[in-house]
């Protein structure tokens, strides 16, 4: 080897070690990229996403994981949470459907109590209307919700960041409020991101109703064998008023929202059975 080519290796051996050292963060960045833990059942997806990779707002907030929540408190959360669409004829609505509650709310609560520490829980529940999908965790002790769409409508890009352009708002309840932010030129009001005491102050109205009318449903009486003679007897006229105000009362529950449209349509059938 000349004296001219030795000089050579030389000088492109520091360039080699400058390269190597400038790729060896990148190759073990790579190496340590979290894996998400998933769970799908009954159509409601459920993710335990590592809070590095979540946006900026979610990321410079500490975690307080494993959440340890009772199954009650839990469900009154989400028994809870309302929406309303921004539009002339808009009305509040539950975010959360009765029939879907009933089969999610369970799981639910045991994967947020179940929830990595430097995780938080992102779930993807289908409805007959389109995908509600959010994120749940807990910050400085309050309890996050944070939802990206309810029932297939999106929450606008423009309202997330605090402009205008969204087609529908959380609205918070007692012992819930917005999640606002500090900017530079003020404060940004999220009002798809609700924020949560840990209990709250009231039970949900669904949840009461639910319980009211357990408590007000007498055991039914032993029907007697009918006889060969016996004839169901016409409906009198205080049989049909009495039909009609429960009929009433039930519209005016899924007017309200209390419960779904295959819920009305179930308890209508079964009202009208049994007057007719």
């Amino acid at each position: 080897m000349t004296f001219q080519q030795q000089r050579s290796l030389e000088v492109k051996r520091p360039i080699w070690a400058i390269l190597a050292i400038l790729l060896i963060p990148v190759f073990f960045q790579g190496c340590g990229t979290v894996k998400e833990k998933k769970l799908e059942k009954e159509g409601l997806t459920l993710i335990y996403r590592n809070k590095t990779q979540t946006g900026p707002a979610i990321r410079k907030l500490p975690l307080n994981h494993p959440i340890k929540i009772s199954e009650d408190d839990f469900k009154n959360h989400l028994y809870s949470l309302q929406y309303e669409e921004l539009s002339l004829l808009g009305k509040k609505r539950y975010a959360i459907s009765l029939t879907d509650l009933k089969d999610t709310a369970q799981i639910l609560t045991k994967a947020v109590n179940r929830m990595p520490p430097d995780s938080i829980l992102v779930f993807d529940l289908e409805t007959s209307r389109g995908s509600t999908i959010g994120e749940i965790f807990r910050s400085g002790g309050t309890l996050n919700f944070r939802f990206e769409a309810i029932k297939g409508i999106e929450f606008s890009s423009a309202s997330f960041g605090g402009g205008g352009g969204s087609s529908w708002r959380m609205v918070p309840v007692e012992g819930q409020r917005y999640r606002v932010t500090k900017k530079l030129l003020g404060t940004s009001t999220q009002e798809n991101w609700i924020v949560a005491k840990m209990t709250l102050p009231q039970i949900s109205r669904r949840i009461r109703k639910m319980q009211g009318s357990k408590v007000s449903e007498a055991p039914a009486a032993p029907r007697k064998a009918p006889t060969s003679s016996a004839r169901k007897s016409p409906p009198t006229s205080g049989s049909n008023q009495d039909l009609e105000k429960k009929l009433k009362f039930l519209k005016d529950l899924r007017d309200k929202d209390l419960i779904d449209d295959e819920e009305y349509e179930m308890k209508r059938k079964e009202l009208l059975d049994s007057f007719l």
